[in-house]
């Protein structure tokens, strides 16, 4: 999470109290301007909860790619509504069978 979308989550709620009127993209591009006017120093603060943010972040994911290495792969089992590919091949015989004897037929 960026350090504005951290503004954003942490200014939301009291700019809708001051404000309840305003339309969400309203509020968002208020919040867009209050951002641009912030100093350096008053955006510090968000750059440091967004920075501990994609640590925290960083370091769950290293966490779940180590468990998915280790967690053994699950095969998958054929679908048992899927007919074997011999039955099916049989089934096409059967019809050029069919066909040939109903073309015979009619001579």
């Amino acid at each position: 999470m960026t350090a504005f979308f951290c503004y954003l989550k942490a200014r939301r709620a009291a700019l809708k109290k001051e404000q309840p009127a305003l339309s969400n993209t309203q509020i968002v591009s208020k919040m867009s301007q209050e951002w641009k006017a912030l100093s350096t120093k008053e955006k510090e603060c968000y750059e440091k909860i967004a920075q501990k943010d994609k640590e925290r972040y960083t370091k769950e994911k290293k966490a779940y790619e180590e468990k998915k290495k280790k967690s053994p792969k699950v095969e998958k089992k054929a679908s048992p509504k899927k007919a074997p590919k011999k039955v099916k091949a049989h089934k096409k015989a059967a019809k050029k069978v069919i066909k040939k004897k109903g073309k015979t037929a009619k001579h």
